[in-house]
């Protein structure tokens, strides 16, 4: 009894030293074996598996055959992250001309005189608007719901277009992007720089690829007609068709009130950032404005009536 509480002792000091701190790989390491005849089967670690020792038989009785215990298999400490490749398209809107000193100040990009388009800070000196928006500038993706990195990518080089007409061009930038994300998110957010991130979805045009609105805040509180609460008799308005920072204006300048703005999809000779109707405010299935023109005789609204504006975002309709 006293010589196997001593060796008991021993064994526990043992584990007791290794538990005092973690190994690193670059120092030396002595293994201490400790042997069958020193441990008790209950002590031992080192065998995967251990036959049980059969009580004594009797006489003309068959011994009963040892238990074998399975080996212990360790489960995988990590599991593999599988990233998919992403290809799409942020599409910026864009009102003036050719070059930043041409270009509406709320413009989401800049048409330069290359052919390729350009963010900038736009009319908020304090704020950096689209600036970093670039040609081959890098981005970070980002999940919907989270600030956690799950890819990352580069623009390529921009170009733009008018999708309107002549007479009402409607000018889009369009800013090609690649990169590869973690797993296979449906929808997530890129971020540019120091710019607020941007939801990215399925282009319902181009299966297999992605499509993100750069977006920046359309409001009617930017403009004195719109936050004049004098009501004046309502006259013939031209808003649709315009950049969503010549329409407000044009709207509030007529006699209207601007309740609220919606922002839908665009249809395929809508531009970003563009006015694609005016509806009631009571009733949104009173059109007053759309494509065909003027849907109202402005004389019959009263002076105040209050509408709400649908301007398009960069992603299509599918």
């Amino acid at each position: 009894m006293r010589t196997r509480r001593v060796l008991g002792i021993v064994v526990l000091a043992l584990l007791a030293a290794a538990c005092e701190r973690e190994v690193t790989s670059q120092e030396a390491t002595t293994t201490v074996v400790l042997t069958a005849s020193t441990l008790t089967p209950a002590q031992s670690t080192q065998p995967t598996t251990t036959a049980a020792t059969a009580p004594p038989t009797a006489p003309g009785t068959t011994a009963p055959a040892p238990t074998t215990l399975p080996a212990t298999t360790a489960a995988p400490t990590t599991i593999p992250v599988v990233s998919s490749d992403i290809v799409g398209v942020a599409v910026a809107g864009n009102s003036g001309g050719v070059g930043e000193g041409e270009t509406d100040s709320f413009s989401e990009a800049i048409r330069n005189e290359d052919g390729t388009c350009s963010g900038w800070t736009g009319r908020d000196v304090d704020q950096p608007w689209t600036a970093g928006l670039e040609s081959g500038a890098a981005f970070v993706a980002l999940p919907r719901d989270g600030h956690v990195v799950i890819g990352q990518g580069t623009l390529g080089t921009s170009s733009f277009e008018n999708v309107g007409t002549d007479a009402e061009p409607q000018w889009m930038c369009s800013f090609p992007f690649s990169g590869t994300v973690d797993g296979a998110p449906e929808e997530f957010l890129i971020k540019v720089g120091d710019l607020d991130p941007w939801l990215v979805r399925p282009d319902p045009t181009k299966p297999g690829q992605f499509v993100s609105s750069v977006n920046t805040v359309s409001s009617a509180d930017y403009f004195p007609a719109c936050t004049d609460q004098t009501a004046s008799p309502v006259s013939a308005w031209n808003a649709v068709g315009t950049y969503w920072s010549v329409g407000l204006p044009n709207l509030c300048g007529a006699g209207l009130k601007i309740a609220d703005i919606e922002r839908p999809c665009r249809g395929p000779r809508e531009g970003s950032d563009y006015v694609v109707k005016v509806v009631d405010a009571a009733d949104p299935t009173v059109v007053y404005e759309d494509d065909r023109g003027m849907q109202v005789d402005p004389a019959t609204l009263a002076p105040g009536t209050q509408v709400v504006v649908l301007i398009a975002t960069g992603r299509p309709c599918g």
